[in-house]
Order: C-alpha cells, then sequence, then structure tokens
C-alpha cells in the first residue's frame, strides 16, 4: 500500500472515521481496492472476508492486521536531576486492512457493501436458530 491518498467512505470527520478506502490505480480502477476498518480485529476481519470470498464476483479478498509491537510509539522523557527517565507507549487506534478485488463490472465498494449485508442475514439467521433452541 504504497498509495498514501486517502479517500472517506465512511464517518463525517478525520478524526471520527472508522472506515476509510485507499485510492486505487488506473490499471485495476474500480475493481481493486483496499479498506482500513480502525478499532477493528479478527473477530470482522475472518467473517467478513470469508463472507465476500462466496461472491462470485470476487477473485480475491484478503485482511491483515499489524502486529501490536509495530502499532507503538514510544516517547522517553527526563524528569528530574537525578537522571530518572520515564517512558510512555502512545499506542494508535488497531485497524484491519481488507483487500477485495472483482471481476470487470464489479466495484470493490459493491462487493464490501454485499459482504456487510449477507454477513448480517447470516448473523440474524444465526440468532433466530439460537433463540428457537433455547425456547425448546
Amino acid at each position: 500500500m504504497t498509495d498514501s491518498s486517502q479517500a472517506p467512505s465512511a464517518g463525517s470527520s478525520g478524526a471520527s472515521r472508522r472506515l476509510v478506502m485507499l485510492a486505487g490505480d488506473a490499471l485495476s480502477g474500480e475493481a481493486c481496492r483496499t479498506f482500513i476498518f480502525k478499532g477493528e480485529s479478527h473477530t470482522l476481519g475472518n467473517a467478513l472476508k470469508n463472507v465476500i470470498l462466496q461472491n462470485p464476483a470476487v477473485t480475491f479478498c484478503g485482511y491483515s492486521i499489524p502486529h501490536p509491537a509495530e502499532d507503538q510509539v514510544r516517547h522517553c522523557m527526563s524528569v528530574d536531576d537525578d537522571e530518572f527517565l520515564v517512558c510512555h507507549s502512545l499506542s494508535r487506534f488497531l485497524q484491519m486492512y481488507l483487500r477485495i478485488q472483482t471481476i470487470e463490472g464489479t466495484t470493490a465498494q459493491d462487493a464490501l457493501r454485499r459482504g456487510f449485508k449477507d454477513l448480517k442475514a447470516i448473523c440474524q439467521a444465526t440468532r433466530t436458530v439460537f433463540k428457537d433452541a433455547l425456547d425448546k
């Protein structure tokens, strides 16, 4: 992901955006995109990836989450004349990167939207079956 230009796809301000879409290149067009989900983990990543891969228009879908040690910035400062050093660790938000590639005629954004709808339907069906089993 060398392209640092970002286009918002959800959220109202830069600080509160939970979903960001990275700009693609001219070669892949709208069929290939990387989405960054802030504050999400393997729970959503694995489920969403598997649901999106069931779409016949999707040729690739994968996700990654940077190792927590890579996502920290450390600051150290001297406190007094005794050369006592205090180190503070500031951790940025957990981020999940989701990459989707589709066939011509389907955009990556459309595949993501369908993936969310399909995942929601699966969760609702699972919830219904579970509640019915509890009532027996």
